[in-house]
C-alpha cells in the first residue's frame, strides 16, 4: 500500500492531493483543502466521470446509485498543521548536543536555540495542564471531554511533527549532516516525551478515577509507539552506511525497554501472529484521532425541490380526475361511454404521474442530490452538509472541457469511438459553515478522503487472454487488461481545474493507476 501520486500547489484552496491503491480491489483519493480565512467557511465541488468499456457492462441498467454508494466510503476529517517539533517543548531549551563518536574536542556547553515558533499556535502541553487543573477542580462532563481532547491533540501534533522531521532528516544527502540531524531529532523527541510525563504524570494519576478511560496512559503508550517506530526507521536507514550513532541506537533501545515494562501488550514478538499488538495499535489510533473526524449522518426526508415537483405532478393528475368527475356528474345515469371515460381517466392519471416524474426529474435532476449527508463536529453540532449525485451520462452531455481532456487518448482508443463507453458521473459538494479549529491556528484545514471498491467493476471481466507471439503454437497466456479512465474536476473558491487518471484493471483487480493529466496543470480561474 503506497501513494502513487502526490501534487501540491501553494496559495490555493486545494493544497495537496494524493492517490493510492489499497490492495487489489480498492483505491483512495485524499485531498487536503485549506484556506486561511477568518470566516471558518469552506465550499468546494468535486465531480468525477468514469469512462467504462462496454465489455465491463457497467451501465444504467445494471448499475444503480445504491450499488455505487455501497462501493464508496467518504471520510471528512480536520487537517493537522505541521509545526516544528521544538515548538512542543513550550520554550524550554534542549540540553547540549552529545559529542559524536567521530568528533574530537571538548563537548559544547552552549544550549541549542529553539526554532522561532511565534506562529506555531499555543503551547499544547500547557493547554493539557490547564484542562487537567479544571478537571481536578470541577469534575463535569465538559471538563472531562476537554481534558481528553487536549491530550489527543498533543499526541496528534507530536506524531505529525515527528514524521515530518523524520522525512526531512532522511532526505538529507550529506551523511554527516544527516547523522547530526538524526541526533537533534532524537534528543528533541526524548525531551518532548519527558516533558509530557513530567508535566502531567502525577496529577493525571490523581484524575484517573474521574475518567472512564486512562487518557494519559493511552496517550503515553501512543507517543511511545510512534517514537519507537520512527527511531527504528532512522536506525534502519542509517545503519547500512555506518552513520547511525550509539546515541540514536541507545534512545531506540530505551524506548523499546520503556514499552516492554509499561505496555508489554503493545510489543510484537518474532515468530508470533502479533494479533494483540496490531489490534491494540489500531484501537489507539482511532482513540487518539477522534477529535479530528467529523461525523457524517444521513439526512432524512426529501429536498424542497423534490416536494415541489411531487406536488406539481399530483396536481396535474388530480386535475384530470376532477375534470372527469364533473363530466360524470352532468350525465343522468352511468352509461357505457361514461364508464369507459372514467377507466381511461384513471389510466391516464397514473401514466401522467410516471411520465411527468421522469421528464421533470430529468430536467431538474441536476439540482436534486441523490443523498444529503449532515456534517457534525465531535459534539454533535451541525457545521455543514455533503450533497452527492450519481447518474450515467451521454457523451454529448459532457462539459466541453471534459470532452477535450478525454480526447487526449492513446492507441487503445481506436478512432476516438467514445460511443462504446459507458460514462458514470458522481459529484460531491461540501459546504462547511463553521469549521472547527482545534489547534487554534486560524486556518481552515480539511482532509477529504474517498475510498472506492472496484469489485463490482470486475463482475464481467475476462480472466485470460492468449496472444500468439511468433507462431501458431507459440502462445503466451496473460491477463486481459481493461482501461477505465477517470476525469475529475475540482471547483473551489480559487477557481477550478481538471485532472485525468487511467485505472488499469484485470480480473484480479487494480494493476496500477496512471496519471494522464495532473491537477493544476494549466491552472485556470474560470468556474464551470
Amino acid at each position: 500500500m503506497s501513494y502513487s501520486i502526490v501534487r501540491r500547489r501553494p496559495n490555493a484552496s486545494l493544497l495537496a492531493e494524493a492517490v493510492k491503491t489499497i490492495g487489489k480491489r480498492r483505491f483512495e483519493i485524499r485531498q487536503q483543502v485549506s484556506c486561511p480565512l477568518e470566516d471558518r467557511k469552506l465550499h468546494y465541488l468535486v465531480e468525477t466521470w468514469f469512462f467504462f468499456p462496454q465489455s465491463l457492462q457497467i451501465n444504467r441498467w445494471s448499475y444503480t446509485a445504491t450499488d455505487y454508494r455501497q462501493s464508496l466510503k467518504n471520510y471528512i476529517r480536520l487537517g493537522v498543521p505541521i509545526r516544528p517539533l521544538e515548538s512542543l517543548l513550550g520554550g524550554e531549551r534542549l540540553p547540549p548536543l552529545p559529542r559524536m563518536e567521530e568528533e574530537v574536542g571538548p563537548e559544547s556547553e552552549e544550549p541549542i536555540e529553539l526554532v522561532d515558533c511565534v506562529d506555531c499556535g499555543p503551547d499544547l502541553l500547557e493547554e493539557c495542564s490547564r484542562r487537567l487543573d479544571d478537571l481536578l477542580w470541577e469534575n463535569t462532563q465538559a471538563t472531562r471531554e476537554r481534558y481528553e481532547d487536549s491530550l489527543k491533540l498533543f499526541c496528534i501534533a507530536y506524531r505529525v511533527s515527528l514524521l515530518a522531521r523524520k522525512e526531512a532528516v532522511l532526505a538529507i544527502e550529506d551523511s554527516d549532516e544527516r547523522t547530526r540531524a538524526a541526533y537533534t531529532l532524537t534528543r528533541t523527541a526524548a525531551a518532548c516525551l519527558k516533558r509530557y510525563r513530567k508535566l502531567l504524570g502525577k496529577r493525571a494519576r490523581a484524575a484517573r478515577s474521574l475518567l472512564r478511560a486512562p487518557a494519559f496512559l493511552y496517550g503515553d503508550e501512543y507517543l511511545s509507539i510512534i517514537t519507537t517506530k520512527t527511531l527504528a526507521e532512522i536506525v534502519r536507514r542509517l545503519s547500512p552506511v555506518k552513520n547511525c550513532s550509539t546515541y540514536v541506537l541507545a534512545s531506540f533501545g530505551a524506548q523499546r525497554a520503556y514499552r516492554r515494562i509499561r505496555y508489554p501488550e503493545s510489543m510484537p514478538s518474532k515468530g508470533g501472529d502479533n494479533e494483540l499488538p496490531v489490534f491494540r495499535w489500531s484501537v489507539l489510533k482511532k482513540y487518539v484521532d477522534m477529535p479530528l473526524f467529523l461525523n457524517i449522518q444521513r439526512h432524512s426526508g426529501n429536498s424542497l425541490l423534490e416536494h415541489l415537483l411531487y406536488s406539481l405532478i399530483a396536481a396535474v393528475a388530480m386535475s384530470l380526475a376532477l375534470f372527469v368527475t364533473f363530466v360524470w356528474e352532468g350525465a343522468d345515469s352511468l352509461s357505457t361511454p361514461i364508464f369507459v371515460i372514467a377507466v381511461f381517466a384513471y389510466i391516464c392519471r397514473e401514466r401522467i404521474k410516471d411520465v411527468l416524474k421522469s421528464k421533470l426529474f430529468k430536467v431538474f435532476g441536476k439540482w436534486i442530490p441523490d443523498r444529503v449527508l449532515r456534517v457534525c463536529d465531535g459534539y454533535g453540532r451541525l457545521i455543514g452538509q455533503c450533497s452527492e449525485q450519481f447518474r450515467f451520462m451521454d457523451w454529448d452531455k459532457l462539459p466541453k472541457a471534459v470532452r477535450i481532456l478525454r480526447n487526449r487518448t492513446h492507441f487503445v482508443d481506436i478512432l476516438n469511438e467514445f460511443h462504446n463507453e459507458d460514462i458514470l458521473y458522481y459529484s460531491k459538494m461540501i459546504d462547511i459553515k463553521d469549521l472547527p479549529d482545534p489547534f487554534h491556528e486560524g486556518k481552515n484545514l480539511l482532509l477529504d478522503i474517498s475510498r472506492f471498491d472496484i469489485s463490482d467493476f470486475l463482475r464481467h471481466a475476462d480472466e485470460v487472454l492468449d496472444e500468439p507471439q511468433s507462431g501458431a503454437d507459440d502462445a503466451v497466456a496473460g491477463d486481459k487488461v481493461y482501461h477505465v479512465d477517470m476525469v475529475r474536476r475540482i471547483t473551489h473558491r480559487c477557481g477550478s481545474d481538471l485532472e485525468r487518471f487511467r485505472i488499469v484493471l484485470t480480473h484480479a483487480g487494480i494493476r496500477r493507476i496512471d496519471e494522464i493529466k495532473p491537477l493544476f496543470d494549466n491552472y485556470h480561474k474560470d468556474s464551470p
